[in-house]
């Protein structure tokens, strides 16, 4: 008898995306993080031979009640998860580690977790395991215990289950499937000659951020940024909007409405919009301190260069032989980082680290099938939304500093008036 699977994901990635959801809503239906998009559709893709059900409440909601435990039990084999970095201080503060445990204790069949990472800074400091241990080693105990299994994201993960006191074989490492959509054959060639030929995709908020970056925008004006996370309301909902984006309206350079008014600002809700733009922008390069903003790219064949923030990243990137650095603190020209991304690794090691993936699939009794379609979906690449709204708010914001002050203190006195009468 086939078995029967449950997917836990945060969102169904078959269903097309809403750019009119309000930001609470979207934040949680991408996991705080456009990237997770990435590697949900890759896994939902890669698993689509199977007999895959898809839920989204183990991430959403409380505790499932003992009626929905035992209906769970009753209609499945085992569940699949997808904890990313749930090995975290974080995770035990809020009690996310607690809640996977107790649903996975209380279910009693076989929970497989799919690259679950831990998550420190980016010297690999095993410091955080002070504050996660207790409730680590109940969630790695309860997967263990219930015969489910554990792929890891890369090697300082598994070392951190090694310190919390669990033996080598309880746990595999096997990436991120979401670098596996396309099978084995993912090969990166360089064919750019010049850094006049260069059009660039950035991404992560550290990129941003750097004093520095302007330079590369100015520089390649059919670049573009991809936001995974900070300019949702900004781009969709600009009527919305709360200091944290006002502050953007109001930088002096106008580097964040300079970007936007030339539509070089993206955020994608789902992989296909994503794929489908960086096409349509021919993109041939990628940087920044996202590993699924690098690793989408990748798969188009696209070589990028990771600026690695923490472990989470950095480790992702060294298991696969992502060419990748801590961002520097004096940028060197842009080319100079493309000229130095050697794929050479990468292309030599890839087929092994897939049959690694694969392997720990089929020990979960999971086919793997490599893209060769896309899922059935409307592809909508997002258009900014009431431009003339941002460029009033960023004039009235970037005169002066009273007048931002001012806009911040209508914005709190307008919200709340707006929840009072919803009361």
């Amino acid at each position: 008898m086939r078995k029967r699977f449950l997917l836990y994901l945060t969102k169904d990635q078959r269903q097309p995306f809403d750019y009119s959801a309000n930001y609470r809503q979207v934040m949680t239906d991408i996991g705080g993080n456009s990237g997770n998009n990435v590697f949900q559709y890759s896994l939902q893709t890669i698993l689509r031979d199977n007999d895959i059900s898809i839920a989204t409440d183990l991430w959403h909601f409380g505790p499932n009640s003992d009626k929905e435990i035992a209906e769970l039990r009753e209609k499945y084999d085992a569940v699949i998860i997808t904890p990313a970095n749930i090995i975290a201080s974080y995770a035990a503060k809020d009690g996310a580690l607690q809640q996977k445990t107790s649903f996975i204790r209380r279910l009693k069949i076989p929970v497989y977790v799919v690259g679950v990472g831990a998550q420190s800074d980016y010297n690999y400091s095993f410091d955080f395991l002070s504050s996660v241990r207790k409730e680590a080693i109940d969630f790695i105990g309860a997967v263990l215990d219930g015969g489910g299994r554990i792929g890891v994201r890369g090697y300082f993960s598994q070392e951190a289950i090694y310190k919390l006191g669990f033996s080598s074989q309880d746990s595999e490492v096997i990436g991120c499937p979401s670098i596996f959509i396309n099978g084995d054959s993912l090969q990166i060639e360089k064919t750019v000659s010049s850094a006049q030929e260069l059009i660039p995709s950035f991404n992560g908020t550290p990129v941003w951020n750097h004093p520095q970056i302007k330079k590369y925008f100015d520089t390649y004006p059919q670049s573009v940024f991809v936001d995974q996370d900070k300019f949702y309301r900004l781009l969709f909902l600009p009527q919305e909007l709360e200091r944290k984006e006002l502050k953007y309206l109001a930088d002096k350079e106008g580097k964040w409405l300079h970007m936007y008014l030339q539509n070089r600002i993206k955020f994608y809700g789902d992989y296909a919009s994503w794929v489908e733009d960086i096409k349509n922008n021919k993109i041939n390069f990628s940087f920044g301190s996202r590993i699924h903003g690098n690793i989408l790219p990748l798969l188009q064949g696209i070589p990028a260069y990771i600026t690695a923030t923490d472990s989470r990243v950095r480790e992702l990137a060294e298991y696969f032989h992502i060419p990748s650095e801590k961002l520097p603190q004096n940028l060197p020209e842009l080319y100079d980082f493309y000229e130095k991304a050697d794929y050479g690794a990468f292309n030599r090691n890839f087929v092994s680290k897939y049959g690694n993936f694969v392997s720990f699939m089929q020990k979960c009794g999971l086919n793997v099938s490599a893209k060769t379609e896309e899922l059935s979906q409307k592809v909508e690449i997002p258009q900014p939304k009431n431009k003339e709204l941002i460029v009033s708010q960023a004039k009235f914001c970037s005169r002066s500093r009273l007048h931002y002050i001012i806009f911040i203190l209508y914005k709190k006195i307008r919200g709340r008036l707006q929840r009072w009468l919803r009361v």
